[in-house]
C-alpha cells in the first residue's frame, strides 16, 4: 500500500539523487527498447530477479540488496526509462502499462523468459501491470506499497481496510501537508506528474553542472 503522506512530501521536494555522487555507473549497462534507452546493472548468477524502482528513485535504490542476492540469483536492476541516468525525451501517453512494455522488452533483449519480479510503488504497479500481461513469465512476485487503493472495494473486506487507511494514514497526511484532500492527490495520476516534475529538475541541474 502505498503511502500517500510520504509521496506527496516526495512530490513536493521532486528531489533526484546528485550523479556526481554514484560510484556505480562504471558497472552499468544499456539496452534501446521501445524506442527508449534503458540503463541496468547486472550480477550474479542463478534464477533472474529483476528489481523495479519507485517513482522517484532509480537502480541505486537496490544498493543493499543486489550483493546478497546475487550470492544466489542473477539480479538485474534498472533505472525506468524516465530516471537516472536514462535521458529519453517524454511522451505523452506515459504510463505503468507502457513501463510494463519496457520491461518485456528488457527482458527479451537479456534473453530472460521466467523471473522473480521485485517491485516498490511505481515499480511494484510496473511489476503488476506485467504480470498480468505475461503471468507465464512470472516465477513470483514481490510488490512493496504498489499504489492501487482504488482496486481495494473490488476485494472482499478491501473497502473497510480502505476506510480504515484513509482515516489512521492518508487524511493525517493530507492535514500535515496542508492538503484538505489528499485522496485527489493520490494514485497513479499524481505519480506520473510527480515523476515527469522530478525528471524537469534533474535534467535542468545536469545541464547547469554541464
Amino acid at each position: 500500500m502505498l503511502m500517500c503522506g510520504i509521496f506527496l512530501a516526495l512530490e513536493q521536494l521532486a528531489a533526484q539523487p546528485d550523479p556526481n555522487s554514484d560510484t556505480s555507473t562504471a558497472s552499468l549497462k544499456v539496452v534501446a527498447v521501445n524506442g527508449v534507452q534503458l540503463h541496468y546493472q547486472e550480477t550474479g548468477t542463478g534464477p533472474p530477479v529483476v528489481l523495479i524502482h519507485g517513482a522517484l528513485d532509480d537502480y541505486r535504490e537496490w544498493s543493499p540488496q543486489i550483493r546478497p542476492f546475487s550470492e544466489h540469483y542473477r539480479v538485474v536492476a534498472y533505472s525506468r526509462r524516465y530516471n537516472y541516468p536514462n535521458d529519453n525525451p517524454e511522451t505523452a501517453d506515459h504510463s505503468a502499462i507502457v513501463e510494463a512494455r519496457d520491461l518485456a522488452s528488457l527482458l527479451d533483449a537479456l534473453k530472460l523468459d521466467r523471473v522473480h519480479l521485485v517491485g516498490d510503488s511505481y515499480g511494484a504497479l510496473t511489476a503488476l501491470f506485467f504480470s498480468t500481461q505475461h503471468p507465464d513469465r512470472v516465477r513470483s512476485l514481490t510488490l512493496a506499497e504498489p499504489p492501487i487503493l482504488k482496486w481495494l472495494p473490488q476485494i472482499p473486506g478491501g473497502q473497510v481496510e480502505l476506510d480504515r487507511f484513509m482515516t489512521t494514514m492518508w487524511k493525517p497526511a493530507g492535514t500535515r501537508s496542508g492538503r484538505s484532500n489528499p485522496r485527489r492527490r493520490c494514485g497513479s495520476r499524481s505519480i506520473i506528474s510527480a515523476e515527469k516534475a522530478h525528471t524537469r529538475i534533474f535534467r535542468r541541474k545536469r545541464a547547469a553542472s554541464s
